[in-house]
């Protein structure tokens, strides 16, 4: 679906959706939290989102940047993923979990990455 999706509305676009699909549904479970099965349904929908976002990264990536910055900065952001999924459960349980203030620091993350990947343009690839 991602790809189908890609296709008709360019993966800049596709990759704002995603994202902000993701922060709008972090953000949700913030105020309401995340118990019973409209949370779950809701914790899933998040994951999608995310899985999603990761997928067209890759391929919003070849229209934003120059073919010579491209591979160096994908094989960063693959890293920090990497090093970001082993770190993540560490700075949660750091987190107080009342509040709601895991799911808002997600939304907010999601939200930030949403305005960044609006802002990319086509210009430096047609540059290259």
């Amino acid at each position: 679906a991602v790809p189908l999706l890609s296709r008709r509305l360019g993966p800049r676009i596709t990759w704002v959706i995603f994202l902000a699909f993701a922060a709008a549904v972090w953000s949700s479970l913030a105020v309401i939290g995340g118990g019973g099965a409209a949370g779950t349904a809701m914790l899933l929908a998040a994951r999608l989102a995310g899985t999603g976002a990761t997928t067209i990264c890759y391929v919003a990536s070849n229209d934003a940047f120059p073919t010579a910055a491209r591979g160096f900065g994908v094989a960063v952001a693959s890293c920090c993923g990497r090093v970001g999924s082993v770190l993540a459960p560490l700075i949660v349980n750091l987190m107080p979990e009342e509040g709601g203030s895991r799911m808002a620091a997600l939304a907010t993350l999601a939200g930030g990455g949403a305005l960044a990947a609006f802002g990319l343009s086509r210009a430096a690839s047609e540059s290259s």
